[in-house]
């Protein structure tokens, strides 16, 4: 999962099935009066893609996980597969922030839309349903705006094809939100922060 050390503790990151919050044990950070704070797992308050980092401003200097032993050669061939998956399933032929929303826990997505997608459900690491397949049923692959595209690859990721603007690309999002809500009746939540907007 490419990223920083400390988004992944902020974001609760995941993928594979497996999520930050499963190996994490405490975490240091340092608060807005610059002092120090310790935090234990469940202080951490995870949820889906979420923790109470992304609320309270601390900046994380430093965390502990617990791991357990394994084959160097077996995990070396899983981080190669891993690797052969995102190289043929994402978009990195052109500048992207990533998965721009949440994929749809089930519990949000209403029952006739999760019966019609009920072989797209994937377990990580709960059930949940891709936002991928909605905008791809929705039509919304290979829509621009400015030099932002939803990619034709893997429409959950905003892709800069053309010099995009921020403004390209939040104009997007709302497009994107927008159909997903006239379409399955689901209201997305961006996984990406927005800064300064």
């Amino acid at each position: 999962l490419p990223g920083t050390f400390g988004g992944a503790v902020r974001g609760n990151a995941g993928c594979f099935g497996g999520e930050i919050k499963d190996v994490l044990e405490q975490v240091m950070t340092i608060t807005r009066d610059g002092g120090l704070k310790y935090y234990s797992n469940k202080d951490c308050c995870f949820s889906y893609r979420d923790s109470i980092f992304k609320r309270n401003g601390e900046i994380i200097l430093s965390a502990v996980l617990s791991l357990r032993p394994g084959s160097s050669e077996k995990l070396r061939e899983e981080v190669f597969d891993h690797i052969k998956y995102r190289q043929e399933r994402h978009p990195l032929e052109f500048p992207n922030c990533g998965s721009v929303f949440k994929n749809c826990p089930l519990e949000i997505v209403p029952e006739a839309v999760a019966r019609r997608f009920k072989e797209k459900i994937k377990t990580d690491p709960f059930p949940i349903l891709p936002v991928a397949v909605l905008a791809d049923a929705g039509g919304l692959k290979g829509r621009s705006i400015g030099g932002a595209k939803i990619s034709e690859k893997l429409p959950s990721f905003i892709v800069n094809f053309k010099n995009a603007s921020a403004s390209d690309v939040l104009e997007l999002i709302g497009v994107f939100k927008e159909k997903i809500k006239k379409e399955f009746d689901i209201n997305l939540q961006e996984e990406i922060g927005l800064v300064g907007f």
